[in-house]
C-alpha cells in the first residue's frame, strides 16, 4: 500500500480543519496475478457551521468525479454516508466526508 495525506488545522476556528488521503492498494494473488485498487477520502470540518463553505467543498468533489465518471460522486457520498452515521441519533457525525474505492 502506497498512501498521502494531509490535515490541515487552522488557528482561526472561523477556517475548517480540511483533510484528506490517497490510497493505492496491490495484493499479489499468488498465481502470477495481481489485484489493485484506489481508495482514499476528504473531510471538512467546520468549528462554525457555514453552508457556503459545505456546499463548495461537495461542489468541487462532484466536479472532479464527473470529469471522470457521471454518478461516482452519489455513490461516494452514499458509501461515506452509510459509514459515518450515527444509528440511534440517524445523525452523521461529521459534517462534509467523502471517500472513494475503484
Amino acid at each position: 500500500m502506497a498512501r498521502i495525506a494531509s490535515y490541515l488545522d487552522q488557528l482561526n476556528p472561523h477556517v475548517p480543519t480540511t483533510h484528506f488521503n490517497f490510497r493505492y492498494f496491490e495484493v499479489d494473488l499468488g498465481d502470477g496475478k495481481t489485484m489493485w485498487w484506489f481508495g482514499g477520502g476528504s473531510d471538512l470540518t467546520p468549528y462554525f457551521l457555514n453552508d457556503e463553505d459545505a456546499h463548495h467543498f461537495h461542489s468541487e468533489l462532484k466536479k472532479a468525479c464527473d470529469r471522470h465518471q457521471p454518478g461516482w460522486y452519489e455513490r461516494f457520498k452514499q458509501q461515506c454516508d452509510d459509514y459515518f452515521i450515527i444509528k440511534h441519533r440517524s445523525e452523521l457525525y461529521t459534517l462534509c466526508t467523502f471517500q472513494f474505492f475503484l
